[in-house]
C-alpha cells in the first residue's frame, strides 16, 4: 500500500460501502468486551476496509471514532480524570444530546473530518436557512473530500459572511472575469462537472501532482458575479457552478 493510499484512507471522507459490521467480519474478532467497556452496541462498530491504520471505527450516523485495534488497553488508558472509554462515551452522549436539543454547532465541533458531510446532511434541517451556507463552507474548509454538487447547489446561494465575497481576493478581475485554475487527477471529479477551483496556478499544480498522480492543470475564467464563494486561505479557492465556467483548457 502506497503513502497516498494510506493518506486517503485516513483523511478522505468515509465510504460507508467499505464498512463491514463487526458482527459480520470474516475474521473472528472478540469484540463483545470492547463494546461493553465502551458502552456501545455492536451494530455501531465496524471493520473499515478502506483504512490501513485505523482498521476499526465506531459510527452511528452522527458520531464517528476510529480505532487502530480493539485492544482493551486503548480504552483503559487514562486521559486526565477519565479513561479513554469514558471520554468517548461522554462525547457520544453529548453529541446525541446536542442533536436532540438542536445544538447543531456543538455537533459540528465534535465531528471528525471524515464524516463532516455525512453529518451535515443529517443535521441540515436543524440549521436555520440563513446559516446553512456559512455552515457548509466551514465544513468544506475542514474536509478533504465527500461533498457533491447537489449538496452545494442546495445551500451555497444562501446568505454568507462578507469574508467569503470574491471582492476580498488579492487578484482582481479583468473586464469582470477572474482567471481560475484546477489541478485534476484521474480520481478527481470531471473538470466540466467540478465546482472547486483556485485563483492560484501554483496551487492547481500542487493538486495535479499530489500523490504522484501525474495529473493535469486546467485554466478557465468565470464572471465575478457568478462566483458563489471565495475562501481566502492558502488555497485561494473559488466555488462556482460548472455551467458558469468559460473556456476550459488544459495548460
Amino acid at each position: 500500500m502506497s503513502i497516498a493510499e494510506i493518506f486517503k484512507g485516513e483523511h478522505f471522507a468515509l465510504d460507508e460501502n467499505k464498512l463491514i459490521p463487526i458482527e459480520d467480519a470474516a475474521e473472528k474478532i472478540n469484540y463483545e468486551p470492547f463494546c461493553e467497556i465502551l458502552g456501545i452496541r455492536p451494530k455501531h462498530l465496524f471493520l473499515n476496509t478502506d483504512s490501513f491504520i485505523n482498521r476499526y471505527c465506531y459510527w452511528d450516523g452522527l458520531y464517528y471514532h476510529p480505532f487502530m485495534s480493539l485492544d482493551m488497553a486503548i480504552l483503559n488508558f487514562n486521559m486526565g480524570n477519565y479513561s479513554q472509554a469514558e471520554l468517548i462515551n461522554k462525547r457520544i452522549k453529548y453529541v446525541h444530546s446536542a442533536y436532540e436539543s438542536k445544538q447543531w454547532k456543538e455537533i459540528i465541533k465534535f465531528t471528525d473530518k471524515k464524516v463532516l458531510f455525512h453529518v451535515y446532511k443529517k443535521i441540515m434541517p436543524l440549521i436555520p436557512e440563513e446559516e446553512r451556507a456559512n455552515a457548509f463552507l466551514e465544513i468544506h474548509v475542514r474536509s478533504e473530500s465527500g461533498y457533491d454538487i447537489d449538496l452545494v447547489r442546495s445551500v451555497i446561494d444562501g446568505p454568507k459572511d462578507a469574508s467569503y465575497d470574491i471582492s476580498n481576493a488579492r487578484m482582481k478581475p479583468i473586464d469582470g472575469y477572474y482567471i481560475i485554475y484546477r489541478g485534476s487527477t484521474p480520481e478527481s471529479t470531471q473538470v466540466d462537472e467540478a465546482f472547486s477551483w483556485t485563483l492560484s496556478k501554483e496551487i492547481a499544480e500542487f493538486f495535479a501532482g499530489r500523490f504522484d498522480s501525474n495529473g493535469v492543470v486546467y485554466q478557465a475564467k468565470v464572471h465575478k458575479d457568478k462566483v458563489k464563494a471565495f475562501i481566502d486561505n492558502k488555497e485561494q479557492e473559488v466555488i462556482v457552478f460548472p455551467e458558469d465556467i468559460i473556456g476550459i483548457e488544459e495548460i
